[in-house]
């Protein structure tokens, strides 16, 4: 599994603690493309410098210790607007709502994505549902690769 949130997707600095601490639970192999937590709005934390804040500094005591095995966590940046151009919960409707090729956590009434929710969803893909959604993704994907192929007869 891999996961990045983008240039504007600065998670708080609770949520970032969660996300690894659930990660965690999973036991499941992942890369985690991090960047520092900010308590800001995610615009003005897209538009602030935060280049000299190592985010390994933020993670929990030994996190990458108890994951190496497994995990990798990597400090960078990847232009996530460039590439999606799409708004992100447009997005995350239409993957889990309309497609059904995606779980998507919920919030609790502070607005954070506990670890006990992130291990949920994620043990769901991985041993519950996850089969379902990949062979919904295989048959999108034979499909698309069949509207394409009739494009360039």
């Amino acid at each position: 599994m891999s996961l990045s949130f983008g240039s504007g997707g600065t998670l708080s600095y609770d949520q970032f603690s969660e996300l690894a601490l659930g990660l965690e639970i999973t036991e499941q192999r992942f890369l985690w493309v991090v960047k520092s937590p900010d308590d800001k709005s995610a615009s003005e934390s897209y538009f602030s410098n935060q280049s000299n804040i190592d985010p390994f500094d933020y993670l929990p005591k030994r996190f990458v210790d108890r994951t190496k095995s497994r995990g990798l966590v990597v400090p960078s940046w990847a232009p996530q607007v460039e590439i999606l151009r799409h708004e992100q919960k447009l997005n995350a409707v239409m993957l889990t709502e309309d497609l059904k090729v995606a779980l998507r956590s919920k919030a609790n009434e502070d607005g954070l994505v506990r670890k006990e929710e992130i291990a949920k969803v994620l043990k769901c893909l991985f041993e519950g549902e996850g089969e379902e959604i990949r062979e919904r993704m295989k048959r999108l994907k034979e499909a698309a690769a069949m509207a394409v192929s009739e494009l360039t007869l």
